[in-house]
């Protein structure tokens, strides 16, 4: 919801209810959808309840809900520890253009996977890209209530992307 958002009052300037732009509006071009590369996914400090290990996966995906691609998978690899907490990386190869999502599992028994968090975002509305890292907070994501109730309040998880200057 926030890009369409952000796309029809920066891009296409529009004021007021968007429910009154007509649907046949003439002129509204999307604007370019960079092509970036992410490499590692990080979550961090994600408190005591929870401990990530490397049982959890985390998958890259481009397109729609629907009709997901799944660009990569991988277990979380380098864990560390600091002042904030514990650090869980994925370390990823994945070419996103236009929209794409990250979706976080942990197993849940043999058969079964649960949700841990995900996001779904678009290369043109990205927040602003940091030292080639991008910071979606704890309230960006989509976490179910049951387990956004144990993750600590300043968790966040970081994209990294290859610095493509």
């Amino acid at each position: 919801v926030k890009m369409y958002e952000k796309l029809w009052r920066e891009t296409f300037g529009v004021d007021g209810d968007l429910g009154e732009v007509p649907s046949d509006a003439g002129g509204l071009v999307i604007p370019k959808q960079p092509e970036r590369t992410i490499v590692a996914i990080r979550i961090i400090g994600s408190g005591e309840e929870i401990e990530v290990n490397d049982t959890f996966v985390c998958k890259v995906m481009q397109g729609t809900r629907l009709n997901p691609i799944v660009l990569d998978s991988v277990h979380a690899e380098d864990v560390s520890r600091g002042e904030g907490g514990a650090v869980y990386e994925f370390k990823v190869h994945a070419a996103v253009q236009g929209n794409f999502s990250v979706h976080i599992k942990k197993p849940k028994n043999c058969c079964k996977q649960i949700k841990y968090c995900d996001f779904w975002d678009n290369t043109a509305f990205m927040p602003e890209i940091v030292d080639s890292v991008v910071s979606y907070e704890k309230d960006q994501l989509d976490i179910k209530k049951k387990i956004r109730k144990k993750i600590a309040p300043g968790m966040r998880l970081e994209v990294e992307f290859l610095n493509e200057k």
